[in-house]
Parts: C-alpha cells; structure tokens; sequence
C-alpha cells in the first residue's frame, strides 16, 4: 500500500512524504535478509564507530518478528535550483541534514503515536554530534538511540521501489541525483 504523496517547494528545493505499509510476514519473506546486509554495513567505514551501527550486543533477525505490521515513511528531496543542486553535489549530507532532522521527528512523533512500536531511522543516529562509541563508552542517550531499517538488514532500496514507488538514485561526480531519499519506519504490534 502506497498513500499519496504530500509536496512542498522550499529554497529551491521540493520536498515530497510518502507512506506505504505490509504485514511483517511479507517485509521477512521479501525484503529482510540479515546476513547479507549486515555484510554491506561491515564494508562500511562507520561500522562499529557509531551505537546505531553495527556490530551489535543482540541479534538483528530477532527484533523483526516482534512486531506483526511495518509502516514506511519517506522523505524525497529533490533539489532543483541551481543552488540546491550545487550544495547538494558539494556535501550531500549537510545538504540533507535538515530534512533528516525533521523526518526524524515526524518518526518520533509516529513512534509515540502507537504503544509498543519501534522506530527506525532513515540512516545512524544523529543525537551526538561525535558517537561515545567511538571513545569507547556507553551511549548517552540511550532512550533516543534508534537503529536504521538496513542496520537490521533491510532491503532498504527494494523498499523504496517497491512500497514508496521511489527507487534510490545515485549521482555522479558532475551532478547530484535527480532526487535523495531518506526512509524509516515504524513497526507496530498490531496489524
């Protein structure tokens, strides 16, 4: 299922949300598959650098069939003036963290609209601006620490193509893609 995108034009940039769901039993059968992202995250340069990465002290396959239905959010960023697709080709994460910041609270504010659901963000956690993981330490915030969908091993682009009608693009050295997408869920107890 797949709602109806709501659109917003800022700064040059045009903003949609999107919203899909599925029944845990579909997200295991066709888009989990632990053992091969977490493979993906252990190539990564912040594996083990951050408390939302890998590797963990419990079992990512394990958190999934706690909860019985998955609701997507997403957040599409298409940046079209010749500013936005400058700053965005410059440093693509500063470019997004705006909008990452208020997708993370839109997530939050889903989370706390449903008892006993989990959120999970659209990439690491952001609450410190340096991880305590690094230095070796417990986390500091541990009740805002959230994990991403990939970080449990989700199939995060199959997602975005699938439920959210967004395929993830990539740019090049020359250009940022036509649009970044950032995505994150809430999973619930109840279908």
């Amino acid at each position: 299922m797949r709602d109806k995108p709501m659109e917003k034009r800022e700064n040059g940039v045009r903003v949609e949300h999107l919203t899909g769901a599925l029944p845990m039993s579909e997200m295991l059968e066709k888009y989990v598959d632990v053992e091969k992202f977490l493979g993906y995250c252990a190539a990564c340069p912040r594996c083990g650098q951050t408390w939302s990465c890998p590797p963990y002290d419990f079992d990512p396959a394990a958190v999934w069939p706690r909860y019985a239905a998955v609701t997507l959010y997403a957040v599409q960023v298409f940046p079209e003036s010749e500013e936005a697709k400058a700053a965005a080709l410059a440093d693509p994460e500063m470019f997004l963290r705006p909008y990452r910041r208020a997708f993370d609270a839109l997530l939050e504010e889903r989370e706390r609209e449903t008892c006993g659901s989990l959120r999970l963000d659209a990439g690491r956690c952001l609450v410190c601006e340096r991880c305590a993981r690094r230095d070796e330490e417990p986390c500091r915030f541990p009740e805002k620490l959230r994990y991403s969908l990939e970080s449990l091993g989700a199939n995060v682009g199959a997602l975005a193509a699938d439920k959210l009608g967004a395929p993830l693009q990539w740019g090049t050295k020359d250009a940022p893609p036509e649009y970044f997408v950032l995505v994150g869920a809430v999973l619930t107890k109840g279908e």
